[in-house]
C-alpha cells in the first residue's frame, strides 16, 4: 500500500485489488458516530424511515477514495499493517524547510526544555516529523513553552486560541519576553507575517465565512501552528469540519502543535479530527508530577454529604433542575462550604439560575457575594475578578472560567454544578494549584451526590481525584 502525505491531507494509494479491498474496508472500519447527530433532522429522519431517507449520523475518518489527514499518519499506518498485514510505503510530499533554529532566552524548567526536546526532535520512520499533542496539566506553563518554541524553531508562526481573554492574555506573554506578536480579533487587524500572530479561531472562522480571502493571505506563509486549549478543535460536527479547512488553508504549516491538560477525553470523531489536524501524543506532564516536584499546590478535596432526593426525575435535565439547582439541602452545603472555603474563592455552578439562588441564600448569611456569567462584560469580569484578588473575596460564577483564568493567589473552589466531564473537572480544578506564596494547600469542595444518575456522575468525579492522587477528606 503506498501513502502519500502533506502537512495537510494523506492519500492512500492501493497496487492491487487485494489493497483495494483493504481501503474499502478502511473506509468502514474508521466510519464513526458524528457528535450530536442524535440531534439533527435528517439523522431523525434516517431513524424514522429506516434508513430508507437522511443521514445516518456517522462521519468518515477516511473517505472512500482513500484521503485523511495527516496527522493520523501513525494510527493508520499501524492499522494497516498490524490489522490487515499490508506493508506500507510512505512517500513524503510536504512542503518543509529545515528551520535555522535560534537561543531560547525564556526562562524554562526542566521538564519543560524536555517537552520542548521531545517535540522539536521527533522522528517518524526516519523522517522529521515536528508535530503532535503536548498534555500539559495547568500551570505547566504551556505559554512558556510555546513562546520558546517559537524562539527555537524562528520561522512564520499562528497561535489559535478560542477566547478573546486567551487572545489578549497569550499577546502580552509573548510581548513579556520581548517578541512582538500579532493579534487577530477582538476587533485587532495586526498579523506579523514574518514572526507569530495569535488569532482567536472565530475570527479565522468569520473571514473564512465571509470569503474575505484577502485578510487570510498571509496562512499561505505559516510554518508552524499552536492550538490552544487543542481539545475543542472539533467539540461538535461542525466545529470539526470548519476547523480542517481552516487547517488546510495552511499548507505550508509543517509543525503543528496542540497544547491541553486534558487531550482525546472526548467521543471517536472529535479525538480523530483533533490527531488528523495535530498528531498524536508525544508528552504527558501531570497534576501529580508536577505538585511531587513542587511546582503546583497540593490540593485537599473536600467532601461535603448531600441527602437521598425523594422521587428523583429520570431524566437529567429534570433530575438536575431538581437534584442540584432547586435542592435546598444540598445549596445549604454549598453555602457552608463557602463559610468555611480559605479566599479568595470562587464558586462555580453550570447555570445561571443556580448560581443567583446561591447568591441569594449567601445574602441571608450576611455575604454580599458577585456574580459573573456569559452574559457579563469582559471589563465587569475582570473589575470584579480584581477585586477578588485585592481584598481576598468571593465570586459566584458559571463555567465561562473553565479555561484561561490566570489566578495564583485563589486559594479554594467550589464545584456547585456537579456532572461528571473529567475535562470539566480537571480544568476547573486546575484554577486553584497554581503556586503562590501565601498558600501552602489548595481547597477543593466537592459534594456527595447520592441519588439516581447524579450520584453516578459523583462517583466518577471521585475516580478522577483519586486518579490524579488528589488526598480526600
Amino acid at each position: 500500500m503506498r501513502i502519500e502525505y502533506t502537512n495537510v491531507i494523506s492519500q492512500i494509494y492501493p497496487q492491487n485489488e487485494d489493497e483495494k479491498k483493504v481501503l474499502e474496508s478502511l473506509y468502514y472500519y474508521y466510519k464513526v458516530a458524528a457528535p450530536g447527530a442524535k440531534y439533527m433532522a435528517s439523522h431523525k429522519t434516517y431513524l424514522k424511515t429506516k434508513g430508507k431517507m437522511g443521514w445516518d449520523g456517522m462521519a468518515r475518518i477516511i473517505t472512500k477514495k482513500g484521503q485523511f489527514l495527516s496527522g493520523l499518519i501513525p494510527t493508520v499506518v499501524q492499522t494497516i499493517e498490524q490489522d490487515y498485514g499490508c506493508p506500507v510505503l510512505l512517500e513524503d510530499k510536504r512542503l518543509i524547510n529545515t528551520p535555522t533554529t535560534s537561543n531560547i532566552t525564556v526562562p524554562l524548567r526542566d521538564y519543560q526544555l524536555w517537552a520542548i526536546e521531545q517535540a522539536t526532535q521527533r522522528t517518524y520512520y526516519d523522517t522529521w516529523w515536528p508535530r503532535g499533542v503536548l498534555k500539559l496539566a495547568t500551570g505547566a506553563g504551556k505559554t512558556e513553552i510555546a513562546v520558546a518554541m517559537y524562539q527555537y524553531m524562528n520561522i512564520p508562526s499562528l497561535f489559535l486560541v478560542h477566547k478573546k481573554t486567551l487572545l489578549n492574555q497569550t499577546v502580552e506573554r509573548f510581548r513579556k519576553y520581548g517578541i512582538d506578536a500579532g493579534k487577530l480579533g477582538d476587533s485587532a487587524r495586526d498579523v506579523k507575517p514574518n514572526g507569530i500572530t495569535v488569532s482567536t479561531i472565530q475570527t479565522l472562522s468569520s473571514l473564512v465565512r465571509g470569503e474575505k480571502f484577502d485578510d487570510l493571505g498571509f496562512l499561505q506563509d505559516i510554518q508552524q501552528i499552536f492550538y490552544d486549549e487543542a481539545h475543542l478543535i472539533a467539540a461538535t460536527l461542525t466545529e470539526g469540519n470548519q476547523f480542517a479547512k481552516i487547517s488546510a488553508m495552511m499548507p505550508g504549516a509543517y509543525a503543528r502543535w496542540g497544547l491541553t491538560a486534558t487531550p482525546f477525553m472526548r467521543d471517536t470523531f472529535s479525538d480523530s479530527v483533533f490527531e488528523g489536524v495535530t498528531g498524536p501524543l508525544i508528552c504527558d506532564i501531570t497534576n501529580k508530577y508536577l505538585i511531587d516536584r513542587g511546582f503546583l499546590t497540593p490540593p485537599i478535596v473536600h467532601i461535603m454529604p448531600v441527602n437521598k432526593v425523594k422521587k428523583l426525575p429520570r431524566t437529567y435535565d429534570k433530575a438536575y433542575e431538581v437534584g442540584i439547582i432547586l435542592n435546598v439541602q444540598r445549596n445549604k452545603q454549598i453555602i457552608k462550604a463557602i463559610e468555611e472555603a480559605p479566599t479568595p474563592c470562587i464558586i462555580l455552578a453550570n447555570r445561571v439560575a443556580h448560581i443567583e439562588i446561591l447568591q441569594s441564600m449567601a445574602a441571608e448569611k450576611g455575604m454580599d457575594i458577585p456574580i459573573l456569567h456569559y452574559k457579563s462584560k469582559t471589563n465587569e469580569r475582570e473589575k470584579v475578578l480584581e477585586d477578588v484578588r485585592k481584598n481576598k473575596g468571593r465570586v459566584l460564577c458559571t463555567k465561562i472560567f473553565d479555561e484561561g483564568l490566570d489566578f495564583p493567589s485563589l486559594k479554594s473552589i467550589i464545584l456547585g454544578g456537579a456532572g461528571k466531564s473529567e475535562i470539566k473537572q480537571l480544568q476547573r480544578v486546575g484554577r486553584v494549584l497554581r503556586l503562590d506564596n501565601e498558600k501552602d494547600t489548595a481547597s477543593v469542595y466537592d459534594f456527595a451526590d447520592s441519588t439516581g444518575i447524579l450520584k453516578k456522575h459523583f462517583d466518577t468525579r471521585i475516580l478522577n481525584w483519586k486518579a490524579e492522587g488528589f488526598r480526600i477528606i
